[in-house]
């Protein structure tokens, strides 16, 4: 399929490499994206901008669903273009409505999220607790847990091995 000259003029095509930083930014600029690949389709959403999905897999419906907008997927099975394109149609009549409810989801999974890592760090800290208690504290430099990680990664607790 070929686009049309007059819709040609109005689109580029920027085939460089940009980080995750840098898409949400330009994302966060679109009114809507029109995403075959979920990590777009999430840093779209992050970023507070409508997505529609095109599902190759299950995870991408899943995801929406989550978010209480499956019903804007569109599986890449059977897709055609006048189903596409009436299914563009009707999200781009309901984009203003939707911009809400993408922010509100974004926002309720966010702060599920941080939830369980609370609950995830409060469960580490116990088991650190009753470790410390079976074994008695640390009597050696040796045996201090130390923080490790680096930018890429979250600091993490490591105890060095008894010898």
């Amino acid at each position: 399929m070929e686009l049309p000259e007059e819709v040609r003029r109005r689109v580029r095509v920027d085939r460089a490499f940009h980080g995750p930083d840098a898409l949400a930014e330009a994302y966060a600029a679109f009114d809507m994206v029109l995403a075959t690949r979920m990590h777009a389709a999430i840093l779209a959403l992050t970023a507070g901008t409508p997505v529609l999905p095109i599902a190759y897999e299950f995870k991408t419906t899943e995801l929406f669903e989550a978010l209480g907008l499956g019903d804007y997927v569109v599986s890449i099975d059977g897709i055609d273009e006048d189903r596409l394109l009436a299914r563009t149609r009707v999200f781009v009549d309901e984009l203003p409505g939707l911009i809400g409810i993408c922010r509100a989801s974004v926002e309720a999974e966010r702060a599920q999220a941080r939830r369980a890592e609370g609950d995830a760090r409060g469960r580490g800290r116990a088991v650190e607790a009753s470790r410390v208690k079976a074994r008695g504290p640390a009597t050696s430099e040796r045996e201090r847990p130390v923080l490790c990680g680096g930018p890429a990664t979250r600091a993490r607790r490591v105890t060095p091995p008894r010898e």
